[in-house]
């Protein structure tokens, strides 16, 4: 389930929007009805601009903390830890020419 970071996140930033937690809460649900044997990874991305002034070394260390921040929140919701792991992939990942496409977070279900 792809999640686009302008849906979870202000721009250069790593917390969750207040308005995306319904979203989240929607998935955490479906991962607990119908995935709770199954791992999921929590894949943060991000576009290739450099990090400039939000204070984050740089996009590998954004994307990751990204993931870290849903992967918390999904914690929250009641998935449990052995379930889940937080991946940053920083720029090396793009959708599309479009950089706000590749700005993004990817909850995977690992079916096998």
């Amino acid at each position: 389930v792809p999640l686009a970071s302008d849906v979870l996140f202000d721009s250069g930033k790593a917390e969750i929007m207040d308005g995306s937690k319904s979203r989240l809460n929607e998935i955490a649900s479906i991962i607990k009805t119908r995935y709770n044997d199954k791992e999921i990874a929590i894949i943060g991305h991000t576009d290739t601009d450099p990090i400039k002034i939000s204070g984050w070394k740089d996009n590998w260390e954004l994307s990751s903390m990204r993931s870290l921040a849903v992967t918390r929140y999904m914690l929250s919701q009641g998935i449990p830890a052995q379930q889940l792991a937080a991946v940053g992939r920083s720029e090396y990942h793009p959708l599309t020419q479009n950089k706000a496409d590749n700005r993004r977070v990817e909850i995977v279900v690992k079916l096998y």
